[in-house]
């Protein structure tokens, strides 16, 4: 019931564009980094005014990254709400399989470029998990055929190397009594969960496309 509702009030597409507009900031945030350390800068992130920064709020203390991990926690919870017991094609289909389907469909149309530029901000494990998760619950469709290029390229280049990393947690961001940031799970139980996701995602869609497999001719 709750999974229809979020889908009729159309919730998972705004989610979507709230997501969207933490990834630009995020992507701003990181050039104007890099611009800044290439001059010579000593400091790694730009310096907002509390105007500038009072702007960015959404709630909470939520900074881009924070609304990035919440937004991602919320379409997770979505995507696992579904019943993998459903098989139209064994003639099994319960109650809801239609708003299954219609989240598939957001998932694979409106949702996969959007995880791409998750993956090319350099993501934490938490983000990361998330993200796989999410690619590999579409492995099957067509859909993520042009996107496994660069998502085998990406995972090489910021999800694997997170693995063998000790920062991998959600980074801490200010809190009041009454509300409290998103809490990973602990770090043993992320990177396992990640790595059945990246074996489920590669297994089913790293020979894609099949004129040049993503896996055979990453970088």
């Amino acid at each position: 019931r709750v999974v229809a509702t979020v889908l009729s009030r159309q919730l998972h597409i705004r989610a979507a564009r709230l997501l969207e507009d933490a990834i630009d900031a995020l992507e701003v945030s990181s050039s104007l980094a890099f611009a800044s350390t290439s001059r010579g800068a000593t400091y790694p992130t730009p310096q907002f005014t509390s105007d500038e920064e009072e702007e960015e709020v959404r709630g909470p203390s939520l900074k881009p990254l924070h609304r990035l991990q919440w937004i991602l926690a919320f379409l997770v919870g979505l995507a696992g709400s579904t019943d993998p017991m459903n098989d139209p094609e064994q003639g099994v289909v319960k109650p809801g399989r239609g708003c299954e389907l219609r989240f598939e469909s957001f998932v694979c149309v409106d949702l996969l470029p959007i995880l791409v530029r998750v993956l090319r901000v350099a993501p934490y494990e938490f983000e990361s998990l998330c993200t796989c998760f999410l690619m590999s619950s579409v492995t099957l469709s067509p859909c993520i055929e042009p996107y496994m290029p660069d998502v085998v390229r990406l995972l090489d280049r910021a999800v694997l190397p997170r693995l063998q990393e000790d920062a991998g947690e959600v980074p801490a961001t200010h809190e009041t009594p009454a509300w409290q940031h998103l809490r990973a799970p602990p770090r043993n139980c992320t990177t396992l969960s990640l790595c059945r996701n990246l074996v489920h995602l590669l297994g089913n869609a790293g020979s894609l496309p099949r004129d040049r497999p993503a896996v055979l001719n990453s970088e």
